[in-house]
């Protein structure tokens, strides 16, 4: 699960506004990403009861590859250094891969927390989930649902008009994109089957020319 927001970045004095993702520590694995440095979140970085929703107790971050190049030089000494998100100081534990980006446009990843949230609140409506579905895909996760939803739409009427959507992980990513991108792919096909066409269509015709000139020679040799 995560949820977005912006916040100031600061670093030895100078402040820049920077997209951050509050993620839970599994996130990382279920989308099978690894860091370019230092380490991902574990379960010990968002205690149960945190002291808010956002961080833990012992805030500590992940910054994008993107933001390690422009902000700090490529630096690997920045695994261990700290920074500040508006007033509250984290400890950089490490670095994502380059365009490892998720949710788009990330910059830094804090650990997310659900202190002070009680497990029947129904309410809040703030949370994105990924999930990594088991063979049948978004089939298999369509019939889950409609398994479980009884059972949720029960437990408060806030539920009862829920609905879950689950698009691939590229889908969603890419959103309309996809469509757009499919379609790129068949034009750029055709464009090589015509060009590919119309070189042997000229080779042929090449060839032919050739076995003409050949023939004249021959007949011009002949009667001389």
């Amino acid at each position: 699960a995560y949820r977005t927001q912006s916040v100031t970045l600061s670093v030895n004095g100078a402040a820049q506004v920077v997209s951050i993702a509050a993620v839970t520590p599994s996130l990382p694995a279920v989308l099978g990403v690894a860091p370019r440095a230092g380490r991902h979140f574990t379960a010990a970085d968002a205690p149960p009861g945190g002291a808010d929703m956002i961080v833990g107790d012992a805030p500590v971050a992940i910054i994008s590859y993107e933001l390690w190049q422009q902000r700090f030089g490529g630096d690997p000494q920045v695994v261990n250094s700290d920074i500040q998100l508006d007033t509250r100081p984290f400890r950089v534990v490490g670095v994502a891969e380059p365009h490892a980006m998720y949710p788009a446009g990330t910059d830094v990843w804090v650990p997310l927390t659900f202190g002070g949230l009680a497990a029947d609140d129904h309410g809040g409506y703030y949370l994105r989930a990924v999930a990594r579905a088991r063979d049948g895909g978004s089939a298999a996760a369509d019939a889950e649902w409609s398994r479980i939803r009884p059972a949720l739409a029960a437990s408060s009427p806030l539920n009862s008009d829920i609905e879950i959507l689950a698009p691939t992980f590229r889908d969603h990513v890419l959103g309309d994109e996809a469509h757009a991108l499919r379609l790129l792919a068949i034009l750029a096909f055709t464009v090589v089957i015509l060009v590919s066409t119309n070189i042997a269509g000229l080779m042929l015709g090449w060839e032919t020319l050739r076995e003409r000139e050949h023939a004249l020679r021959f007949a011009l040799g002949a009667t001389i």
